[in-house]
């Protein structure tokens, strides 16, 4: 959280949108995360392990306090909603509509694959269904969908074959878990 906190203003000066990713609200950690970022330098929070719209509602509530105490506009803070089990894979529709600050879905196929007990393959197969799921629901609601991070950050051409699946299935974008991984991505999701 100290690490965090301090280096916001800095890649604030830098133009760069902020999005930090909180610990999940069952984890007894997420006042403490927020009191460490909400401030004028983040633009999103971004919400793992979403299962519900209900869960947006509790976070809201709870970024309204800070950013009252804060004096910051509450308009311009958003969320991510992170879909990362086949019950938020259910709910996903109404976990983007849950609130009026969700910009996007981002799609968690690790946690996913894991809840549903099946493995990740190399040409994503099982990722297929939950893919059009999130992309459709998000665009149904003119938010980002956004995909699951390709873990291989050696494998350059399993990337470059992931964002093509990722795209067609009509996902605006990707996360990386590596920087080696950020033109590539930025190539495969360009106009």
């Amino acid at each position: 959280r100290e690490v965090v906190s301090a280096s916001l203003p800095k890649m604030f000066k830098e133009g760069r949108p902020v999005f930090v990713r909180i610990n999940p609200l069952m984890s007894g950690l997420t006042d403490e995360d927020l009191a460490a970022v909400v401030s004028k330098y983040v633009a999103c929070i971004s919400l793992p392990k979403v299962e519900e719209g209900i869960d947006l509602e509790a976070l809201g509530t709870k970024m309204e306090w800070f950013e009252g105490e804060r004096n910051i506009d509450g308009r311009s803070l958003a969320i991510l909603p992170w879909i990362e089990s086949p019950r938020a894979l259910r709910n996903a529709y109404k976990i983007a509509t849950a609130s009026r600050r969700v910009m996007g879905l981002a799609f968690g196929a690790d946690d996913y694959t894991l809840n549903m007990g099946i493995q990740r393959s190399k040409d994503c197969e099982e990722l297929k269904y939950p893919r059009q799921v999130i992309a459709v629901d998000a665009r149904a609601v003119d938010i980002l969908p956004l995909d699951t991070p390709y873990v291989d950050y050696k494998d350059k051409e399993g990337l470059i074959e992931d964002c093509k699946r990722a795209k067609q299935a009509g996902f605006a974008g990707k996360f990386a878990i590596h920087p080696s991984q950020i033109d590539i991505i930025n190539e495969a999701f360009s106009p």
